[in-house]
């Protein structure tokens, strides 16, 4: 029976890959994922059928630590001879597949999640760019989840263009357009959630999903919402929700202001009912500095709401500009301001774009045609290992 690992460095992270390591299990190979401990693991290992080997995996930079993560990685492949060892972003990306390389791995898979050197500098960049290369040069096949992606890493000379890869239309594990549907949210669930937060049924309600972190564009956000609140011409302003968690304190901060100068912006924090929040929402807003492709706009989409977001890697391939919603320049508040205006004055350009997004979503990202694409692939590289 095949032996394959898969690898990321935080346990939050296998949500992305649950979908993968039940399809590899359902499929009759010996599955074994490994992270860093966390409250998830019980759940990943209950619903995917799959094994946990606890590898700790920071995702700061730590020489120490990476060190003895690599030890780790290296004993273990040596002990278990994996056929096929799949690893996911940057960190377990070049620890992993170092490892699986040194080890004699036949097959090693790095899937690539976004290059977050795009929008870095200095020595952060540098380390950056050192662990995309170190991760590409040692897989025998990159995996990336949008073209764009791709195209930047080959353009910055991180992968070679033989070995760059993307499965299907992109996507890491794509969307469930059954759950994500706008017909799986009740009428009462909408109404109870704008009666307890105090949302009018006929407000425009703007949707930012993520990490409250600079490279999601949240001085964007804050900045273009100031814009807004003065602007006369969409009474009463937009309402802006913020279902996100902060990175830091300065970020908290940041919006906590806002919400002092803006009285229709509400942080919400992490929300577990997300079909209910995007079901809200008029328009999604992501004007990050990079992606990978951002699941918030996909689940958005296949939910019939449009995107607006910057014209940066992830983001141009999650959107068709003036189809599926709108590409605004990047960094740029008067821009989100201005796009967030249109879209708020044209409820029938909002409907038009959400019908085209979902039928695009359902096309492309369907979380059953990802997978079985991806299965698909694991089962060659298996046969050519052979």
């Amino acid at each position: 029976m095949p032996k394959i690992i898969n690898i990321t460095a935080l346990d939050v992270s296998t949500v992305f890959i649950l979908p993968h390591l039940k399809a590899q299990v359902d499929a009759g190979h010996d599955v074994e994922f490994i992270c860093s401990p966390g409250p998830h693991i019980d759940r990943i290992i209950r619903l995917s059928g799959s094994t946990w080997k606890p590898i700790t995996i920071n995702q700061k930079i730590s020489l120490s630590g990476d060190v003895r993560s690599f030890l780790a990685l290296f004993w273990h492949f040596q002990k278990t001879r994996p056929d096929l060892v799949i690893a996911h972003m940057a960190k377990a990306g070049y620890l992993g597949m170092l490892a699986a390389r040194l080890t004699g791995v036949p097959s090693r898979v790095y899937y690539n999640h976004g290059l977050g050197m795009l929008s870095s500098q200095g020595v952060k960049k540098a380390l950056l760019r050192s662990a995309e290369i170190v991760a590409n040069r040692c897989a025998t096949h990159s995996v990336f989840c949008g073209e764009s992606t791709r195209q930047a890493a080959i353009e910055t000379g991180l992968v070679r263009p033989v070995q760059a890869k993307i499965i299907g239309h992109g996507s890491i594990s794509g969307i469930d357009t059954e759950r994500f549907s706008p017909g799986s949210v009740s009428q009462k669930s909408l109404e109870d959630f704008r009666a307890e937060h105090g949302i009018k049924p006929e407000s425009f309600t703007v949707l930012f999903v993520g990490r409250l972190a600079r490279h999601k564009g949240l001085e964007t956000i804050c900045e273009a919402w100031r814009l807004l609140q003065k602007d006369p011409t969409l009474s009463p302003p937009p309402t802006l929700l913020l279902a996100a968690y902060p990175e830091d304190a300065y970020c908290l901060k940041m919006v906590k202001d806002l919400e002092k100068d803006c009285p229709f912006v509400q942080h919400l924090g992490v929300c577990n009912d997300m079909p209910l929040l995007y079901r809200l929402a008029d328009v999604l807003i992501l004007p990050s500095w990079y992606e990978g492709l951002p699941y918030s706009v996909l689940e958005a989409q296949s939910m019939k709401i449009p995107c607006i977001v910057s014209n940066v890697t992830g983001n141009v391939d999650a959107v068709v500009d003036g189809q599926t919603g709108l590409v605004i320049r990047p960094r740029n508040p008067e821009a989100l301001a201005e796009a967030v205006l249109q879209l708020g004055k044209a409820p029938s350009l909002r409907q038009y774009m959400g019908r085209m997004a979902r039928e695009r979503v359902c096309q492309y990202f369907s979380q059953e045609k990802v997978i079985k694409q991806a299965l698909t692939f694991y089962e060659q590289l298996l046969l050519e290992s052979l």
